[in-house]
């Protein structure tokens, strides 16, 4: 009996100063009264250990360095990198559900006479206008990449060549609308040329045929003049033989 009667006398010492005998009950309170100082006042918490905080500092950092791996640092579009890993992983999801995954490619008309003509701080000027024209109306499934010093893409997740196209058409106007001199272009400003083209993945199909006839495409804008769309073929459908032609919106 007496030793009974000391635990009940102590037990309140386990459970934050609260006389109370050690049963269920009683226990669940007292956690319930410490789990309220703890919320309530930070000094009963206990401090950050220096290895907690290190582990801390390693984390953001390497959450930092990610995404500086992933992203150009001109523009803040996704780098090649980047674009090449969206890719893969878009492609075997379009696979997968037989849903168009599409692709337009992008190149600026006459960039290097441009960074000639007006330096090379306007040379970063300009990537980074383009850059704000791509990313203008996206949507959040969208991803514009600098592949290039003057070469950009955007991959289309669920579109349509003829979208596709439609949207080239759109960011073309914006970079000319941009109306940036360029004393060295026949056009008098800054433009650029588009190539663009789809595909449903199947069968020996891989990514580098969607980059191929994209960039086709975008070599046939540049052959007929600069400055304009061309559509590509949708791949899985189309005959990749194709002849392109000048996309019509």
């Amino acid at each position: 009996m007496e030793a009974d009667h000391l635990r009940r006398d102590w037990s309140w010492l386990r459970f934050g100063g609260f006389p109370t005998f050690f049963n269920k009950s009683s226990a669940a309170s007292a956690h319930s009264h410490n789990d309220r100082l703890w919320n309530s006042d930070p000094t009963c918490r206990p401090r950050s250990t220096p290895s907690r905080q290190l582990n801390d500092l390693l984390e953001a950092s390497n959450i930092r360095l990610a995404g500086l791996a992933s992203t150009d640092s001109l523009t803040g579009l996704a780098n090649r990198r980047s674009f090449d890993e969206h890719l893969q992983r878009e492609w075997a999801r379009a696979g997968r559900i037989q849903k168009p995954l599409a692709l337009i490619i992008l190149d600026l008309d006459f960039f290097k006479q441009y960074n000639d003509q007006y330096g090379h701080i306007a040379g970063d000027e300009c990537p980074k206008l383009v850059a704000k024209a791509l990313q203008e109306g996206r949507r959040v499934t969208d991803l514009e990449a600098r592949i290039g010093g003057e070469e950009f893409s955007l991959l289309l997740p669920d579109t349509e060549i003829e979208r596709a196209v439609s949207i080239a058409e759109t960011i073309r106007v914006r970079i000319e609308s941009l109306q940036l001199p360029h004393a060295k272009s026949p056009m008098g400003l800054m433009t650029a040329s588009f190539g663009a083209a789809a595909a449903k993945p199947c069968g020996t199909q891989t990514t580098e045929d969607l980059v191929s006839a994209a960039d086709r495409a975008l070599y046939e804008a540049k052959r007929q003049g600069r400055n304009r769309v061309v559509r590509g073929p949708t791949l899985g459908e189309d005959d990749v033989r194709k002849k392109f032609a000048v996309a019509t919106v």
